[in-house]
């Protein structure tokens, strides 16, 4: 009895157990439908939102149990907690990303907590968008150029990958033409491989007017889905400098004042250059190739220097106008440690230099003893014939300023004559005007002898110089009287009285032209 109680209990459970059937799936795509899906394969863009919901899983059961939904492949990307008993929310929990796998295989579960769990199967397909930016290979790019660097020839080569594919995955090179001056580089991109491309020289480099270039090249994708994206690579040029520029002077072109009767060897001036090449600069040598008057002695340092020195004695007397100013050239060029020149490049310039004036000359007589006549009685203001007095300074301007006076010890000289003129610069003519005729008598002086002076007056040194001056009184012959021609004679002759008459007349003329 036991027994049969207990096959009845038993076949009674067999029943219940296999009358349970398990629940069944399927999938249904949330109201933003995926682009594509069935029962076992679903395609979604890599850029789905995370923490939305993708699809729905939608369990039925025979007997009407609750189902349980899980996942045991693809949790780390997808997650089912959002489930009611009959529905699963199928959530993206971590971003998709098609470089990394273009697929995700997932394995859903249901239990109704009675019969096995049921497995269900999805792969979910990633569709590749442009999310990627070129990403440029070898950066940091540097390169060092030459400034005598070839025009044509390629600078830096660059390169650049886009992880998206297709379309998205293709870019372009450009350069960011506001980097660089305008037509200094140009970009070629690799005929053969788009992902490459050649920074070229394009025009002339000059380390002294820039020593460096950064130019920008720019990666730009094909893509538009959603968006482009662009990337940039700095390259930066260093310009290396070569010994191409001639040296340079500072200050120039040069004047000097330079004193005349100066000792051969005394400095005029100095000159300065330095290398046009700043990087490497080297040493300078001056040399002056025109001109025998004047050397130069060059001294190193960080500016080479020229002392210009004079090579003979100048003497601004003997010196024409058109002599003045002196000017020569000055040339300086690049030599190495061995003195040896570098090139044949050079640089001149020129130097003028004015011979300044010093007070070296006295006025000067152009002879040492004058010789003059004077008739007796001469008037008031005449000349004293046979004179012409040349007095010569060749100083400049106040150094050869000078006065002329008669000097005479104890002597009338001063009182019978006067000089004419009795200043002058540089040059004089005098002449020696009678100034009180009452004192030419020849009765009393038959001639006078005395200096005359001619003295700076505008110098500290007074510089003087005489000549000796001798000056004849010759005697005026005076015919008698006629008693024939005395007032008041009754034996009065009129023609022999006028002949007298015109006797004294041509007498007083000679006195006032002498």
């Amino acid at each position: 009895m036991i027994l049969f109680t207990l096959i009845i209990i038993l076949s009674s459970a067999l029943v219940a157990v296999q009358g349970n059937l398990p629940p069944t799936c399927t999938i249904y795509p949330d109201t933003n439908p995926p682009k594509c899906y069935n029962m076992v394969a679903l395609c979604f863009r890599e850029d789905f939102p995370v923490g939305e919901t993708m699809f729905f899983l939608i369990g039925e059961d025979p007997d009407d149990n609750p189902i349980t939904f899980g996942i045991t492949t693809g949790s780390d990307f997808f997650d089912v907690s959002d489930q009611n008993g009959t529905h699963a929310q199928v959530k993206l929990i971590q971003e998709l990303d098609y470089e990394t796998a273009t697929s995700h295989d997932i394995i859903f579960t249901l239990s109704d907590g009675f019969n096995d769990i049921v497995a269900e199967h999805v792969t979910l397909y990633v569709i590749d968008v442009n999310d990627n930016a070129p990403e440029f290979i070898g950066t940091p790019y540097s390169t060092e150029v030459p400034e005598d660097e070839t025009i044509g020839t390629t600078v830096q080569t660059v390169s650049a990958t886009d992880a998206d594919s297709g379309q998205n995955g293709q870019f372009d090179f450009h350069l960011d033409e506001t980097s660089f001056p305008e037509g200094l580089f140009i970009l070629e991109t690799d005929p053969l491989d788009y992902e490459k491309a050649y920074l070229i020289l394009n025009s002339p480099l000059d380390f002294e007017t820039e020593n460096g270039y950064k130019p920008v090249v720019v990666a730009t994708d094909r893509g538009t889905d959603p968006m482009q994206h662009s990337s940039s690579a700095t390259v930066t040029v260093a310009v290396l400098d070569v010994q191409d520029t001639p040296p340079r002077f500072t200050f120039h072109p040069y004047s000097a004042n330079l004193e005349e009767n100066k000792p051969v060897g005394s400095i005029v001036l100095e000159v300065e250059a330095f290398d046009g090449d700043t990087a490497n600069r080297q040493d300078i040598e001056f040399m002056i190739p025109d001109s025998t008057d004047f050397w130069v002695e060059t001294v190193q340092s960080f500016y080479s220097k020229g002392i210009i020195r004079t090579s003979v004695v100048f003497d601004r007397e003997t010196m024409t106008e058109d002599e003045f100013p002196i000017v020569f050239t000055v040339v300086a060029k690049e030599i190495d440690f061995y003195n040896q020149t570098l090139n044949a490049t050079t640089s001149s310039t020129t130097v003028a230099v004015m011979i300044d004036d010093v007070n070296d000359m006295p006025p000067v007589f152009e002879k040492e003893h004058y010789f003059g006549d004077v008739m007796e009685q001469s008037p008031q203001h005449s000349v004293v014939g046979n004179i012409e007095i040349q007095i010569d300074d060749p100083d400049e301007f106040d150094n050869g300023r000078f006065r002329i006076q008669i000097l005479e010890e104890g002597g009338i000289a001063d009182q019978a004559f006067y000089l004419s003129p009795e200043t002058a610069l540089n040059k004089a003519y005098v002449v020696i005007r009678v100034r009180n005729e009452l004192l030419l008598d020849y009765s009393k002086h038959q001639s006078f002898h005395f200096k005359i002076l001619a003295e700076e007056t505008s110098t500290d040194e007074k510089f003087k110089s005489t000549a000796d001056v001798t000056v004849n009184v010759d005697k005026v012959e005076r015919p008698s009287q006629d008693p024939r021609c005395v007032s008041g004679n009754s034996r009065v002759n009129p023609s022999v009285c006028f002949e007298v008459f015109v006797f004294m007349c041509l007498a007083l003329l000679w006195d006032f032209v002498g």
